[in-house]
């Protein structure tokens, strides 16, 4: 098979044979639209709720929920009833949706009934609540294809687990005999001379060398102590994890029990703060899945949860029973000590003077509680006071207000900086105390600033936004406040303060506490429920699960079926370069993929489809996403990719480091090379092996070429932009790139800003239209010599949005708010075709078409290379390009490109440099005007209902004549010996 569509096909036949054989799991995706908010009511056409979860037999597990137009973070939801019949679904689903840095929890209930509407696929509506707030809407699902299983999932507790699993190791040192492992066993040798993690731990499992457990402890020692400290974009955080991990795993019944645990804590402090203090990293981070800055994180998280997962150990948290309104009595016959801060109460203010002492790590409170000898709660202290626990003893003193000593000003408020006046002493415990006099009696709101901070009043705990009733009199106040770590500038405020409110408002804030206790109750009864079941630890399950779903999101969400990665420029090749690295981590230890379709696992194919391979050189031209691959990137995506071109992957990973036999291979990615290039593989060009077509549906992207020969070789490729794009990217549905026979010849945008200026499409100069918005397939023909057609809806694109700056599809699951779009009153087509057989006299021709109803002036635009463009090698296309009439002409490389318009009859082509302007959209660029010279082909025309068609031949020889003529609604065109006809829907290849 040489099409990759045929390939899907095969794939897909495989998988439903799998899953009629096993008869297992079975797995879901669902979307409730518009079932959260975020604020206390919902809107129009609200954030939709992506859910994803498996069933085993009559057993659900645990599910996944994310809502990108909300949340950063992924959300546990559970089952508790269903029907399920072939035509039916029935679900009764909870959600608790938990905060993060900038959107507050929510528990959802749903209802949800669903009929068959295709295959695997199910649409209907739910019913429910959100926040307490009735709400209902429209919903669908679809049942996932079985995915491939390689082996089966570790057993409880079966270390090693993330690179290999003990039963590998055997071929692994069999391997390292052969010449091609002694040279990767020498490279890691090296590496490990160096601390290297990845190359100890497997040098510890291959040969027991018992002195490296001890000299990786004091590296992972470090890593642990950085803690979230990162550079600008937090990425390194995810990067210092991953070998933490592989570590733990490699070295886990070498290392002492208590530094395990050490480890495991981290690993579930990264965890959570990825989930839920998304600001206590970097505070510039991007945290949709498709980012730079967020997905290597994710990637970190992922391997932490993957090492973690399947420990027995205890279940879950039960929730303390809620106390929302209290009583508390003033102090009797208590004088404060000399130097203990005293203040009278003033309302919604925080005293201004305390004393304090902590630092107490959680070692330290292992071995006894600071407070323990002072009454604990019912503490006293005053300046001098000594508090003692483990190795930890320190004093009470006054909270300096020198600068970064105690206070910090917020925006004109002062609060307590407990971070700063502690010594930044990460991960501890530290105490405050204050006496207050009360002169009011009354329902007072208590204000502390900060969730891991308890005020005792008198010895009654409060937290943040709870009440306590008083009466006139002295009150001591005494805050233990948990801190876990920022950044270096980073700071754990307080604001410790009584408001006066009346009993209305308590009873209102009681209602709604004991009505959270309850939802509390709901999700506690779930993870009971599991834990029972599976007698795994419940904490280190929640990682694994919230870590899987943000990995299975990026695969989704930034790279999609087909392999398509997204994102322009390099930043791209960041996010699912470290991205890919979990995806085998996941095959070894759950014994098949993260995800069922093929995505990470094409990603590097896809991306090397985009090549042409000469002999002296390389062209890849980016559409969207980056192209250019090294060595190191294309060895992250050589385990997964489908073993039938591995052999190719290995000669283009050999030919990016400039190797002549496999072992060249071995310095770029040594730990790769070793575990994953078989000794005896050969590397083999692509011919024979790589697809001529490849189409990857996830973005809407297709490629067709006429072979794999280097010199002769031609790539037409066609975006649609079929799904939204996180991170960079520019407005550019319906472009296409074209190169071949040892050039490129339509060109594109490279900067990280873009226009649609810059593109090979209709601009649209008169009319106000949503330049970024997508395509949509509705027609693809790919065949076997590589030529074919598509044809992509751009009526999103031709329309207008009703709110400037609305968004026009969700963050997720590429959901269309049709409330965002309005009429401009033009609607369009961009069909484009490709012949590679010959029979037009040339190596390919090329037909594209434009239907257009409305609007005013049409400019139809083919860029060439920028004379100012001094990376391009092929810069200065206009002084090659010629125009006579309706048809222009471009000649270099010893080859021909010829364009003719059969449509309309009077069209004005010009080839020229223009000038244009656009305002930066993000970064060092946001709101700065930035110049966009762009040199081209354009064909203008003022027709407000019009067919421009442009067909395009490319050869070595004279260009074969072109004629076209009406037959009713169609338009027949004649190239050469070849026939296409535009009947209005789709180029036909005759």
């Amino acid at each position: 098979m040489r099409r990759f569509f045929n390939v899907l096909a095969v794939v897909a036949i495989a998988a439903l044979g799998l899953r009629t054989a096993l008869a297992q799991e079975v797995r879901y995706e669902l979307n409730l639209h518009g079932a959260v908010f975020h604020g206390d009511a919902p809107g129009v056409e609200g954030p939709s709720l992506l859910f994803d979860i498996a069933r085993n037999g009559e057993t659900w597990q645990r599910g996944w929920a994310v809502v990108g137009d909300v949340w950063k973070n992924a959300h546990a939801g559970y089952v508790s009833k269903s029907t399920i019949t072939p035509d039916t679904i029935t679900l009764e689903l909870d959600v608790d949706m938990r905060p993060d840095t900038w959107a507050r929890e929510g528990f959802g209930r749903y209802a949800i009934t669903l009929k068959k509407n295709g295959p695997d696929r199910f649409t209907g509506q739910y019913t429910g609540s959100f926040k307490g707030v009735a709400i209902k809407g429209l919903a669908d699902a679809s049942v996932l294809p079985a995915a491939k299983t390689y082996q089966p999932p570790i057993a409880l507790g079966e270390h090693p687990r993330l690179l290999f699993r003990e039963a590998d190791l055997p071929a692994l040192r069999a391997k390292a005999k052969t010449p091609f492992g002694q040279a990767c066993i020498k490279s890691l040798e090296e590496r490990a001379a160096k601390d290297d993690l990845l190359a100890m731990s497997i040098l510890f499992q291959l040969f027991g060398d018992k002195d490296l457990p001890r000299r990786a402890m004091p590296v992972v020692e470090k890593i642990i102590k950085q803690g979230l400290v990162s550079d600008q974009f937090g990425n390194n955080v995810g990067e210092r994890t991953m070998p933490a991990a592989v570590a733990y795993d490699c070295f886990y019944d070498a290392w002492p029990a208590d530094f395990r645990e050490k480890v495991e804590t981290f690993f579930l402090f990264v965890v959570h703060s990825m989930r839920h203090s998304q600001g206590a990293f970097n505070t510039s981070i991007n945290w949709h899945v498709s980012s730079n800055w967020s997905a290597p994180l994710y990637m970190g998280a992922g391997y932490a949860g993957l090492a973690l997962y399947g420990d027995k150990g205890p279940g879950p948290v039960k929730p303390d029973e809620p106390q929302p309104m209290a009583e508390a009595a003033p102090a009797k016959d208590y004088k404060p000590a000399e130097g203990v801060p005293v203040s009278d109460w003033l309302n919604d203010t925080m005293p201004a003077d305390w004393i304090y002492a902590g630092g107490f790590t959680h070692d330290d409170l292992k071995a006894a509680d600071p407070l323990a000898a002072l009454g604990g709660a019912n503490a006293r202290p005053s300046p001098g006071t000594v508090l003692t626990a483990g190795q930890k003893r320190d004093t009470f003193r006054t909270l300096s207000k020198e600068k970064d000593k105690g206070y910090y000003d917020m925006r004109g408020t002062t609060m307590i900086d407990i971070t700063n006046a502690i010594g930044r002493i990460y991960h501890s415990r530290s105490y405050l105390y204050h006496v207050l006099n009360v002169s009011k009696e009354g329902w007072y709101r208590v204000g502390v600033g900060h969730g891991g901070a308890v005020l005792y009043i008198n010895g009654t705990p409060r937290r943040d936004g709870e009440y306590v009733k008083l009466t006139p009199g002295m009150y001591p106040l005494l805050i233990q406040v948990d801190i876990a770590q920022t950044n270096p500038w980073g700071r754990d405020l307080l604001l410790p303060r009584l408001i006066l409110e009346d009993e209305a408002a308590a009873k209102a804030y009681a209602e709604k506490a004991i009505a959270r206790h309850v939802q509390r109750m709901v999700i506690y009864d779930h993870e009971n429920d599991i834990h029972r079941r599976t007698g795994r630890d419940t904490a280190k399950d929640l990682a694994f699960g919230a870590s899987r779903r943000m990995m299975y999101t990026h695969f989704r969400e930034s790279v999609g079926t087909g392999g398509f990665q997204a994102e322009i420029t390099h930043y791209g090749m960041i996010a699912t370069g470290q991205a890919m690295r979990y995806a085998p981590a996941y095959r070894s230890v759950m014994g098949q993929d993260v995800s069922p379709f093929p995505d990470i696992t094409h990603h590097v194919p896809q991306k090397l489809f985009n090549h042409i391979f000469l002999p002296n050189g390389t062209i890849a031209q980016e559409i969207n996403g980056q192209i250019d691959v090294d060595a190191r990137y294309i060895a992250w995506g050589f385990s997964i990719a489908p073993d039938e071109m591995k052999p190719f992957i290995l000669w283009a990973w050999m030919r990016e480091a400039k190797a002549t036999t496999p072992e060249g291979i071995i310095p770029s990615e040594p730990v790769l090379a070793f575990l994953h290039v078989p000794a005896d593989m050969q590397p083999h060009e692509p011919k024979g092996i790589m697809p001529l077509t490849w189409h990857a549906p996830g973005f809407g992207y297709a490629g067709f070429r006429n072979g794999w020969d280097g010199d002769n070789d031609i790539l037409l490729q066609v975006f649609a932009r079929t799904n939204t794009i996180g991170g960079w990217n520019g407005p550019n549905a319906g472009t296409f790139r074209f190169a071949g026979l040892g050039a490129m010849w339509a060109h594109g945008p490279k900067d990280r800003n873009r226009s649609r200026w810059e593109e090979n499409v209709v601009w649209l100069p008169d009319d106000t239209i949503n330049l970024g918005a997508q395509g949509r397939i509705v027609h693809l023909d790919q065949r076997a010599d590589g030529s074919g057609s598509m044809t992509i809806d751009m009526n999103d694109v031709y329309a207008t949005t009703k709110e400037k700056g609305g968004r026009l599809y969700q963050r997720y699951g590429n959901v269309r708010r049709e409330s965002a779009f309005a009429s401009s009153g033009i609607t369009g087509l961009r069909a484009i075709a490709v012949d590679y057989s010959g029979k037009s006299g040339a190596p390919a021709a090329l037909v594209v078409v434009d239907r257009i109803h409305g609007g005013g002036k049409k400019v139809w635009a083919w860029q060439l290379a920028k004379d100012t463009d001094p990376k391009d090698k092929n810069a200065g296309d206009l002084k090659n390009t010629t125009v006579e009439g309706n048809s222009f002409t471009v000649k270099k490389n010893g080859a021909m490109l010829r364009g003719t318009f059969v449509s309309p009859a009077q069209i004005k082509v010009l080839a020229e440099g223009r000038q244009f302007t656009m305002i930066g959209g993000a970064g060092s660029s946001a709101g700065k005007t930035l110049s966009r010279p762009v040199d081209g082909i354009f064909a203008e025309t003022d027709e407000k209902t019009v067919d421009i068609i442009c067909v395009v031949t490319l050869g070595r020889e004279a260009p074969p004549a072109v004629t076209a003529k009406q037959d009713n609604d169609r338009t027949v065109i004649s190239i050469g010996n070849l026939t296409t006809i535009w009947n209005g829907k789709t180029i036909e290849l005759k």
